[in-house]
């Protein structure tokens, strides 16, 4: 096996499919233990709590199998470890040195201090923030604990989101909406709802929005046109826009402002008004009206990242 070259090493254990064959590599012989744990380590995005504990362990006791890991989301926190998993995921965070895209994907529960390291050793490329926005959610949970929404660990997201300025990708999703900054000016996609817009729109390059549920933003909600007023001149780059649930009022006042739009996605249009959708389509904008994504879309699949 020490005569073999590495380069087809890597290419036969790139063959494997199964997780637990990787495994089973793993334990042949150090040459394969390497190649196996790199693709073993590479993503972790299970929504089983003590799969991602499991996980976290794993590469605390052994740290080198953290620079394999690029792709890490935080679903579901509830394991069978006695142990709290947000201090694991806190020292782990901090040896992730090539980690490219980081996700929290529910609510923040176990009222932590902190959920991102003081310091990190790695720059994201795409980074999820989309928690549960009503503290309904919580109670019915058996959670709440007095704390409305998620605004405890919001601002840490965004105090996070400063020292990120290569991100490019950013999904965020919050019941409240706070003041404009330019946290992170190498931005091209950005998910959200009017709110997310407003918050991180104004000093970027975005050419790609998805534009989802704005049902639950937190009060104060000032009036749709006042709300684009402040990123008119952003959404005027924009080149692909998704609406993923549909909002014909956002919808119609929204297309004036769409001066390079090139592409325009809106699921479930079984509701939606004939003579505005007659509108959109002699604006030269073609839709969609089957759930996919925009990959399938040659049109769209041009379009920069």
């Amino acid at each position: 096996m020490i005569l073999v070259p590495p380069e087809l090493i890597r290419s036969i254990v790139e063959q494997v499919v199964h997780a637990s064959d990787l495994v089973v590599l793993s334990r042949v012989s150090r040459h394969l233990q390497g190649e196996a744990e790199r693709l073993l380590y590479r993503s972790m995005t299970s929504k089983d709590g003590t799969t991602s504990f499991k996980f976290l362990s794993s590469i605390y006791k052994c740290l080198r199998r953290a620079t394999s890991v690029r792709i890490y989301h935080v679903h579901g926190i509830l394991h069978k470890q006695r142990r709290s998993i947000w201090n694991l995921i806190v020292k782990c965070l901090r040896t992730m040195v090539n980690l490219k895209e980081l996700g929290f994907n529910n609510w923040i529960l176990g009222t932590p201090a902190a959920i991102f390291p003081a310091t990190c050793p790695f720059q994201l490329e795409k980074f999820i923030w989309t928690c549960p926005l009503h503290y309904s959610h919580h109670v019915s949970l058996g959670f709440y604990d007095g704390n409305y929404g998620n605004s405890l660990y919001d601002e840490q997201a965004i105090s996070f989101l400063e020292g990120q300025p290569r991100l490019r990708h950013l999904r965020w999703m919050t019941s409240v909406i706070y003041p404009s900054k330019t946290v992170c000016p190498n931005l091209r996609i950005l998910e959200g709802n009017i709110g997310t817009f407003q918050m991180f729109l104004p000093g970027t390059s975005v050419t790609t929005l998805y534009w989802l549920s704005d049902s639950e933003i937190e009060y104060p909600v000032i009036p749709r046109q006042d709300a684009l007023k402040g990123i008119s001149p952003q959404l005027k780059m924009i080149r692909a826009l998704s609406f993923q649930h549909p909002d014909w009022g956002w919808i119609e006042i929204t297309m004036g402002h769409l001066q390079s739009l090139e592409a325009l996605e809106i699921f479930s249009l079984s509701h939606v008004k004939t003579v505005s959708l007659l509108t959109i389509v002699l604006c030269g904008i073609f839709y969609n009206d089957i759930p996919g994504t925009w990959n399938r879309h040659s049109r769209a699949r041009c379009l920069p990242n």
